[in-house]
């Protein structure tokens, strides 16, 4: 109980609630950025490696060493 009084008596200052809206919005842009960047970096990792297989399966055809 000793810790609850202690907290209570702390005062907490908030920025007004308009600014902790634009902070909201502002973090849930950052968030979306961050899902499209994360969405593209998977797309061009499962590019790479589709480059990789065919790069490499046209490497050791056994036509292409005749």
């Amino acid at each position: 109980m000793k810790h609850y009084t202690m907290l209570r008596s702390l005062e907490v200052i908030l920025p007004p609630l308009e600014t902790q809206r634009r902070i909201v919005e502002e973090i849930e842009t950052f968030e979306e950025e961050a899902r499209r960047i994360q969405k593209a970096q998977e797309e061009s990792r499962a590019a790479l490696e589709r480059l990789e297989k065919s790069l490499l399966g046209e490497a050791f055809r056994p036509e292409r060493w005749a």
